[in-house]
């Protein structure tokens, strides 16, 4: 790894060395959107958290067989992680992962999407509480929240519906996840065609 270009990311998903694609501009905002909402919401409830962009989190407490680290697009993390020099934690207690359609495709010599392989690893890291995967391109957000029976999963697909994630005091809408971007331009379109 030490011989490839400056700024390629990589992951270690399922074996196998995954480089992360340049995200669009479009990924970075609703990515963007999300790390704000999440930074607003965990001040006023967890001080003792905060919520960044693209860390490396290392999956081996989740008991993947090789290990791995995942890069989510925003994830909550103890602040007390955040020392000068550390670029990876082992604790995420909320994984965003926005999708883009390349995270749909099976992984080369697997027959599982990069996403699927990417959200039953979170919810095998004990820290990890909730993940939220955003799509990229149509309004489609699902929340997974781990409760005392296992994980339930929600779907909201209306500008207007609300999520709530309480133990990290966020409430917004799927509007506010999407604010600026092209998915929900063309939402408001298609509400208003006759």
């Amino acid at each position: 790894m030490a011989t490839r270009p400056e700024g390629e990311t990589w992951e270690l998903i399922d074996g196998l060395f995954v480089m992360q694609a340049t995200p669009t501009i479009p990924h970075s905002v609703i990515a963007s959107n999300i790390e704000r909402l999440l930074n607003d919401a965990v001040v006023n409830c967890r001080p003792d958290l905060i919520a960044c962009r693209e860390v490396t989190i290392v999956m081996e407490a989740a008991g993947i067989v090789g290990g791995g680290n995942y890069v989510p697009d925003v994830a909550i993390l103890d602040e007390t992680h955040l020392r000068e020099g550390v670029t990876s934690t082992e604790t995420c207690h909320l994984a965003a992962e926005v999708v883009s359609p390349s995270d749909r495709k099976p992984l080369a010599g697997s027959d599982r999407p990069k996403i699927k392989i990417k959200l039953e690893g979170y919810k095998n890291l004990p820290s990890c509480k909730a993940i939220l995967a955003v799509d990229q391109s149509e309004l489609r957000v699902i929340l997974l929240v781990r409760t005392g029976r296992g994980w339930i999963e929600w779907q909201y697909e209306s500008p207007d519906d609300e999520i709530a994630v309480p133990d990290f005091g966020l409430k917004c809408t799927v509007a506010d996840i999407y604010a600026r971007t092209p998915a929900l331009r063309n939402a408001a379109a298609s509400e208003h065609r006759p």
